[in-house]
């Protein structure tokens, strides 16, 4: 148990990295401290998302957003290019207060079961990624990964949300 409960640290540790700055600048915040600046163009990423055929809006330097419709709703798929290496995520629920066991072992069997994608969290939120080095990307690799992330997400969320904290309502919008 403790070395499956080392090499969860040790992932999510990458990907707190990685998916800080990505949240940052996804929410239109400074990226966090030692966080890599970006180059001025990605135009690999960019040149993949129009082959896509998805809908997409900038966000920031390196940053897009793509809203993916599926059964009435839409889910919000995050692209972070960073250097060489790009991240695919889709934000799954709020981290609860105090992450449980069954909640760490849960994340933990879902990254065994899939090769491709992790699960991980930061201290605000559950994330389903996929990073791939921005040279093997092109549209179609592209859309492999958002069908492959709500084929996972489909099938794990019902389980997965039993452990997870319900979501934050809105604020009341102010009265005039």
């Amino acid at each position: 148990m403790k070395s499956r409960q080392l090499a969860f640290a040790a992932a999510a540790v990458f990907a707190t990295a990685i998916l800080m700055a990505a949240g940052a600048l996804a929410q239109n915040q400074a990226p966090a401290a030692g966080a890599a600046a970006p180059p001025s163009d990605f135009p690999r990423v960019a040149a993949s998302l129009d082959q896509t055929g998805h809908i997409y809006s900038k966000l920031d330097n390196g940053v897009w957003a793509i809203d993916v419709g599926v059964e009435d709703k839409k889910i919000r798929f995050i692209v972070r290019a960073m250097g060489d290496v790009v991240v695919v995520f889709v934000l799954l629920g709020n981290t609860p207060d105090k992450i449980s066991d069954d909640l760490k072992n849960k994340l933990i069997d879902l990254n065994n079961n899939y090769y491709i994608a992790k699960f991980s969290f930061d201290d605000d939120n559950v994330y389903l990624r996929i990073d791939s080095l921005i040279y093997n990307l092109d549209g179609a690799v592209l859309n492999n990964f958002i069908n492959r992330i709500l084929q996972i997400t489909q099938k794990e969320m019902p389980e997965l949300a039993k452990l997870l904290p319900p979501p934050a309502k809105p604020a009341p919008a102010p009265q005039k």
